[in-house]
């Protein structure tokens, strides 16, 4: 790579009094601020009483996500749950462009530690005040690290279309987050999403085409899947 990527962040901080948004395009934000509207109010609608407690215990979602969903790149990032200063609830985003012609999905198993510092950072900027600006640079510095040494070759795609129906699969199980990635695909622009084991919550997965459907987010909060209209596959270990 000739350029050091640019790590961006949007969304909201326990110690900041409204939405920030530093470093990432309108392209990306204004799209991903209405997916995620959509569907953090369907997710009110469908757990009622039971939300803001879901909500602040769900896991942060490590993701990766295809041209042509969000623009003509590609992006891997971390959605976590947080709040604003005045515990008003929205998730902070930490997101990177990828490289042009990068096909994310197929290439989630390299970019899992990529991802994963990415979920460090924003672990770290919703614990405590800090310099965004410095955060974001020394971010920076490590995912421009972790995109030098991953093995093996990432895939690169041939140009994706727009994105189709949302939600084709989604895996539970201590080995499915990567392998439920590396499986089939469902479709030109896809978007991968995963966790590890999380205060309760079991390592799970999708994969599905553009992104999550609104009416099913209520999963990423509480895990219930069969309850919020997903299929689910088991990835049994050592498979």
């Amino acid at each position: 790579m000739t350029t050091r990527p640019a790590v961006g962040l949007f969304g909201k901080l326990p110690w900041e009094g409204d939405f920030i948004q530093r470093g990432l395009p309108s392209r990306f934000v204004r799209p991903w601020d209405e997916w995620l509207s959509q569907a953090m109010a369907a997710s009110r609608e469908a757990l009622g009483p039971r939300w803001s407690d879901a909500y602040l215990l769900s896991p942060p979602w490590r993701f990766v996500i295809e041209p042509g969903i969000l623009g003509p790149s590609g992006w891997a990032g971390i959605l976590a749950s947080s709040v604003d200063r005045v515990r008003r609830f929205f998730p902070l985003t930490l997101a990177l462009e990828l490289p042009a012609g990068l096909a994310a999905v197929e290439g989630a198993v390299s970019l899992g530690p990529l991802c994963a510092i990415l979920e460090e950072a924003a672990l770290s900027l919703i614990d405590a005040d800090q310099s965004l600006d410095l955060a974001l640079e020394q971010t920076a510095l490590r995912a421009e690290a972790a995109l030098i040494v991953m093995r093996p070759p990432l895939p690169f795609s041939d140009g994706a279309s727009a994105a189709g129906a949302s939600a084709l699969l989604a895996a539970t199980g201590d080995d499915a987050p990567l392998q439920a990635l590396a499986g089939a695909a469902t479709g030109d622009a896809e978007s991968g999403w995963w966790h590890d084991r999380w205060s309760g919550h079991a390592p799970a997965a999708i994969r599905c085409e553009g992104l999550p459907d609104p009416a099913g987010f209520a999963a990423f909060l509480d895990g219930d899947w069969p309850r919020h209209g997903w299929s689910t596959t088991m990835i049994e270990a050592g498979r």
